[in-house]
């Protein structure tokens, strides 16, 4: 499926009919389906011509051989996308796109049929590897249904959810080094169950810890019920403002020759503002779209404060600096969702039942 192109589609068709059939004529609970291991994953992701560091930076893989490893820009790999690295007869995206997307139609069918096929541990290796594929800069325009029903399975396939919910966050938190990239991450998972909404919330709740240079309190975090209140720790701390001096910190102005530092003071505020964009987006799906419980409310009344305290209110829009507009117009969006959040909270507590 991976090695020739040409014949991609036809091997895929083949695996996918010999598969059906082992399912079909299989007695009941007892179904000899070929899974491929780890190292057949990672090996065909190789072998579409990933760059062995890039793809796995955590060191997760052992491929069975050693992959066709490139020099890959170090840059690139917190840019806002990460660029895999293909061979020359996997140029085209369309031939990628269709081709990642066999390889999790057949993962899935494992993974469905057979789902003592991968422990949690090796659940978790893959849900970090796919969410990693997930970021390719010509994936990204195509976003891949194959791939989030794939991450959904295995999801819900793992044993001890809560005690492996924390190891989870912390390995996709290696997927990228870049604010975008790690919202990109965090929507790759579905909303549609209890885990891939908890996953959501405590993931987002790490990317933010990283983001604003606070990775130790990421464990102490996970393992407190509330995020709400976490959140209200975090909320003041992306302030466009501090954003934009943190970013100073790192580079040295006095080294930039006077013409070029109004320049560089220019893209420092939109950086800090798009830092800022991305922050405010996690902190959304901290917060969710669910009623809030009366217990929460007025935790999420205070956030409500200090959105407009520390982010609405601080920023001057100007007509020649359209990202501060659009900054100012999530913060106002999120403002408004968060506020009826906390109405129909309040309804579903006073009003009678079903009368809501």
């Amino acid at each position: 499926m991976t090695l020739n192109p040409s014949v991609s589609a036809s091997a895929f068709q083949a695996l996918w009919e010999i598969s059906i059939d082992q399912i079909a004529s299989a007695d009941r609970g007892d179904i000899d389906l070929w899974c491929p291991k780890l190292k057949d994953i990672a090996q065909a992701f190789y072998s579409l011509g990933a760059c062995a560091s890039t793809l796995d930076p955590a060191g997760l893989f052992q491929p069975e051989f050693a992959p066709k490893d490139s020099e890959f820009p170090e840059h690139l790999s917190g840019a806002a996308g990460i660029k895999i690295e293909m061979t020359e007869e996997t140029l085209s995206p369309f031939v990628l796109a269709a081709t990642l997307d066999n390889v999790c139609k057949f993962l899935t069918l494992c993974a469905v049929s057979h789902p003592h096929c991968y422990l949690d541990q090796e659940r978790l290796a893959l849900l970090t590897l796919l969410c990693r594929v997930g970021l390719d800069r010509s994936l990204r325009s195509q976003p891949s249904v194959d791939l989030q029903q794939l991450l959904l399975f295995l999801l819900e396939g793992i044993q001890d959810w809560p005690g492996k919910l924390p190891e989870l966050c912390e390995s996709l938190c290696h997927v990228s080094l870049h604010h975008h990239n790690l919202v990109a991450a965090v929507h790759s998972f579905p909303d549609t169950t209890p885990r891939g909404r908890q996953l959501r919330k405590n993931l987002s709740l790490c990317f933010m810890t990283k983001l604003l240079g606070k990775t130790q309190m990421a464990k102490s975090l996970l393992q407190k019920e509330n995020q709400l209140e976490q959140l209200g720790h975090l909320l003041p701390l992306t302030k466009p403002a501090a954003l934009k001096k943190g970013l100073q910190k790192e580079l040295s102005l006095s080294e930039i020759p006077g013409s070029g530092q109004l320049e560089a003071l220019a893209e420092l505020d939109q950086e800090a503002c798009y830092l800022c964009y991305s922050l405010l987006t996690l902190a959304n799906a901290i917060v969710t779209n669910q009623a809030v419980p009366s217990r929460h409310q007025r935790t999420l009344s205070q956030l409500c404060i200090q959105l407009q305290q520390h982010i609405s209110a601080t920023i001057r829009e100007d007509s020649r600096l359209m990202y501060r507009t659009q900054l100012k117009d999530l913060a106002a969006r999120t403002y408004i969702k968060w506020q009826g959040l906390l109405t129909r909270g309040w309804l579903q507590t006073t009003l009678p039942a079903g009368l809501e």
